[in-house]
């Protein structure tokens, strides 16, 4: 299934962003985002740095990392990128994860997904960061 984006006057690509521990999990995202501008952190503190930074048209977090979690980087986001955020998880998870998913408004994707889940979650976030 081909995924279209919206593109504006300059023809930007556009800029995702990846939060990950996991190098082989990056690494596919990486691959199957391709065609955008994609941008890999690893730990809290660079997703923080990043976050701060940049202007992001989407940005995929992992719900646990070793010194932080996907719930505490959102809550740490303004709330457009808030709008922008998909989680990907493993599945297992603690009841707090849990609760804050089912509360959370951003869409979840849970591990191993397929490269056309990806592109469609990234698509309806990027729609609407370009709306």
């Amino acid at each position: 299934m081909a995924v279209s984006y919206p593109e504006d006057q300059d023809h930007e690509r556009l800029r995702v962003l990846i939060i990950d521990d996991e190098s082989a999990v990056t690494s596919l995202l990486t691959r199957i985002l391709r065609a955008m501008d994609v941008t890999v952190v690893r730990d809290g503190a660079s997703a923080i740095e990043a976050l701060a930074g940049g202007r992001w048209d989407a940005v995929i977090c992992d719900l646990a990392l070793p010194d932080t979690s996907g719930p505490t980087l959102y809550h740490r986001a303004t709330d457009a990128q808030r709008e922008r955020f998909l989680f990907i998880t493993g599945g297992a998870m603690t009841a707090d994860a849990q609760r804050f998913l089912d509360l959370c408004a951003a869409p979840v994707l849970y591990k191993p997904f397929d490269a056309s889940a990806i592109r469609r979650a990234v698509a309806a976030v990027t729609q609407k960061s370009r709306a």
